[in-house]
């Protein structure tokens, strides 16, 4: 019997080529599909029937469960999670060299909302445990140009902003959650995306949450903001062809609704069982002397990823995959030291944590749909690793 590797590629998550049968991928998501294929399939159904394919009652329905869900005065589905956080900036008029804070060690896509629209980041470097941004490095980065602070709740934990808030509440700073990787986490009693002013969304196909496609939502506690963002991502569309803000061309497809709707009711077993593995994985490595990821007390993690730290990831990557086991980096370079940022760069050296991070991370699956045989051979294969060292 054949089969496939689902990993990740230029161009993002695909089916790249036949490989053994007992390869593990990354991720993988087909097996995700054919778990709850049924209702998955009568999702895109409906919405084909109802010949209603843009803003129709899919993309009204999850927009009002994630209100609920998070507790918020108002959720929308927009493109994708980078648009979410270019609405937010939009929303609160940040730009035009305003200052925004925000991790050094992180995916790409907070850094590129702000210049976007304008705005000059500030980087800080993040937590050496949590990797999410530190909170007295943000308190000490805040200047009178600073306008928002960017919260990365990263690969499943929500980073720790109470702290911050007696600061920004003085200063009429927002706090933006990038909540992309850490749906259904929660801090404190709080969900992730319910903490601060707005909160962004990615519904990746890796996502927690995901469609089968590109995704997003942006969502606010902020009753002052709620019309812009209901408008802005309509080119800023108030009533029929009255355009009275500069918006952008960025919706939720209905398919895509229907997909995340039909999913939602299985997300909270799905994050239960990554959480599971982890504990797993928790045990099975804490005594080999390597960092496992670190869950802050009153957090709940859902391990979007699983990230160690190891200082020798390339023999480990090489040593995982000559036994089938696919892994992941996430992030092999600093987001200051990114080519196309060049110019907000302080230089080596000035985000050490981040620079160590990433040199040393390396993910391993954690998706819901791992088998207990599957787990095994990952945990077998790390361990042979560093007891042969």
């Amino acid at each position: 019997m054949k089969g496939y590797i689902v990993g990740e590629s230029g161009k993002g998550w695909s089916m790249r080529k036949r490989v053994k049968s007992d390869m593990i991928p990354v991720i993988d998501l087909r097996a995700q599909y054919h778990e709850i294929r049924d209702e998955i399939d009568k999702a895109v159904a409906d919405v084909l029937e109802s010949g209603r394919y843009i803003l129709g009652a899919a993309v009204e329905r999850l927009e009002k469960e994630m209100k609920d869900y998070l507790s918020l005065k108002a959720a929308f589905g927009c493109a994708n999670g980078t648009d979410a956080l270019i609405l937010a900036l939009m929303a609160y008029e940040i730009g035009n060299g305003d200052e925004v804070i925000l991790p050094a060690f992180t995916f790409v896509a907070p850094l590129e909302a702000a210049v976007l629209c304008g705005a000059v980041p500030r980087f800080i470097d993040v937590d050496p445990e949590t990797f999410n941004i530190e909170p007295a490095a943000a308190i000490a980065a805040v200047s009178p140009r600073t306008r928002a602070i960017i919260a990365v709740h990263l690969f499943g934990q929500c980073a720790e902003i109470d702290p911050i808030l007696p600061t920004v509440r003085r200063s009429d700073i927002v706090i933006i959650e990038d909540a992309a990787q850490s749906f259904g986490a929660e801090c404190r009693g709080r969900r992730a995306g319910s903490i601060g002013d707005v909160s962004c969304f990615s519904f990746y196909p890796t996502k927690n949450l995901a469609c089968m496609g590109d995704g997003g939502l942006v969502g606010t506690r902020d009753a002052g903001v709620v019309d812009r963002l209901r408008y802005l991502r309509v080119h800023g569309e108030v009533e029929k062809y009255q355009h009275s803000l500069v918006g952008m061309n960025s919706r939720l497809d209905e398919i895509q609704a229907a997909i995340l709707l039909a999913k939602l009711p299985f997300v909270e077993k799905w994050n239960a069982r990554r959480g599971e593995i982890a504990s797993i994985y928790n045990e099975a490595f804490g005594e080999l002397g390597i960092r496992v990821p670190a869950a802050r007390n009153g957090f709940s993690h859902v391990y979007h990823q699983y990230t160690l730290q190891v200082p020798r990831r390339e023999d480990l990557a090489k040593h995982l995959k000559a036994r089938n086991i696919m892994t992941a980096v996430h992030y092999p370079i600093p987001l200051p030291h990114q080519p196309a940022y060049r110019e907000f760069d302080p230089g080596h050296g000035a985000f050490p944590v981040a620079e160590r991070l990433a040199r040393e991370v390396i993910s391993l699956p954690v998706y819901p749909q791992l088998t207990d045989g599957q787990i095994n051979r990952i945990v077998e294969g790390v361990r042979s690793f560093f007891e042969s060292v």
